[in-house]
């Protein structure tokens, strides 16, 4: 675009960034990414949008966006055309979440698909990416698994974890803050899924692309020693 091309041609940091990324990204790396952009870059502007990987990559690849944030489906990352650079921004991890009186709470032994295969769940409705995960996680286990509630929404999926006492596997970047009465406990094997950020080649020299992969490598960095 060419606010990109004329920060690439002086030097600086500086017009408009349109970024677009999957939800749980938005909310666990570009929005706390923002509340240090203006005091670092203030000549700056970042707008974000909201899509779905293979969307996201679409829009860098049509120029009607500068940066995309996007995720591996299923293990797999999305195909992405050779005009899009990419590189791993940061490793996103899933953990149990359930009700401080569930018997698994106590964390006695490390959390098996077995061990959980016994128990009710909440999950992501059938065909989305986070279903998929969620059914990977039992991809060995021969048992038919409890699915009570489907439901796309993370908080919700905690309101239902908090009543009905089922169990969810929540991503560490889309988990909201859990009140007194819920706990995240890790699985022996977590499972996880990369997160990268993709641009057009042809903006590679763009100092203000730079600087949103510089806020989001000092986010993820900090992400990353919270969560070991």
């Amino acid at each position: 675009c060419l606010e990109s091309a004329r920060s690439a041609d002086e030097g600086a940091a500086r017009g408009v960034v349109r970024v677009v990324g999957f939800s749980t990204a938005i909310r666990g790396l570009l929005a706390p990414a923002l509340a240090t952009s203006s005091a670092r870059y203030p000549d700056l502007t970042v707008q974000i949008g909201e899509e779905d990987p293979d969307e996201a990559l679409h829009s860098v690849h049509s120029g009607a966006a500068d940066l995309a944030l996007v995720h591996d489906a299923d293990g797999v990352p999305a195909v992405a055309p050779r005009s899009i650079v990419r590189r791993s921004i940061h490793t996103d991890h899933g953990d149990v979440v359930m009700n401080r009186t569930h018997p698994l709470a106590a964390g006695e032994s490390p959390l098996t698909p077995v061990g959980l295969a016994k128990y009710p769940w909440v999950t992501s409705p059938a065909g989305t990416v986070c279903h998929q995960w969620f059914r990977r996680l039992f991809a060995d286990t021969s048992s038919e698994i409890d699915v009570r509630h489907l439901v796309d929404d993370f908080s919700t999926q905690l309101s239902l974890v908090e009543a009905d006492n089922v169990l969810a596997l929540i991503p560490r970047l889309a988990r909201p803050p859990l009140g007194p009465t819920l706990v995240a406990v890790p699985l022996a094997r977590a499972p996880k899924r990369e997160v990268h950020a993709a641009w057009r080649r042809s903006a590679d020299a763009s100092p203000a692309i730079h600087a949103v992969l510089d806020l989001l490598d000092s986010l993820a960095l900090r992400r990353g020693q919270d969560d070991e």
